[in-house]
């Protein structure tokens, strides 16, 4: 029962989190505030509020979270439960794309689905499509903040640099529109 003593912080992070995103201060936030009546039911703030919430704890939540532990406090204290737990390795299959255009389906050992992405970079992918859990049974895969992470950021890159090189070949000339 050691994760009753981390309880009080661990609220106080998640109601950090609530209070950023409805702009009020952190203190004015209780532990039997629902999720649902704070955000009015909207899909995208409560995803977003399981994201902040799992990057703040650095932890790993399921969508189904929120409607498991509804209020502040039952998060906070389900949520200190797994900090306290060890942290073991899962297996993740990453589907990647090869700098020869080509897809592969990799698996690694990490902790976080992050970190079987970064290690599919480190080992020569272009970029990472999807993570999931190896190990997921009937649910389906979840999806991956790896794709925001880094897929988004190259594929923005590259079509900056699409674009830098079609404007400066129609500058000089070489396009005609």
């Amino acid at each position: 029962m050691a994760w009753l003593q981390n309880v009080d912080k661990v609220q106080r992070k998640i109601a950090g989190v609530l209070a950023r995103m409805l702009t009020i201060a952190p203190e004015s936030v209780k532990g039997n505030v629902r999720f649902r009546d704070a955000l009015r039911s909207d899909p995208t703030a409560l995803r977003s509020l399981l994201m902040q919430v799992e990057s703040a704890l650095d932890l790993s939540l399921n969508d189904a979270s929120i409607d498991d532990y509804p209020t502040v406090g039952e998060l906070a204290a389900h949520c200190a439960e797994l900090l306290s737990a060890p942290r073991g390795e899962r297996l993740y299959v990453v589907l990647c794309q090869m700098p020869d255009g080509s897809t592969r389906e990799r698996i690694y050992s990490a902790p976080r689905h992050e970190l079987a992405a970064k290690k599919a970079m480190d080992d020569g992918a272009a970029a990472v499509i999807s993570v999931e859990r190896e190990d997921a049974e009937d649910r389906a895969p979840r999806e991956s903040s790896a794709l925001l992470k880094i897929l988004l950021p190259l594929l923005v890159g590259l079509g900056l640099g699409v674009a830098i090189v079609m404007f400066y070949c129609w500058r000089h000339g070489y396009l005609h529109f």
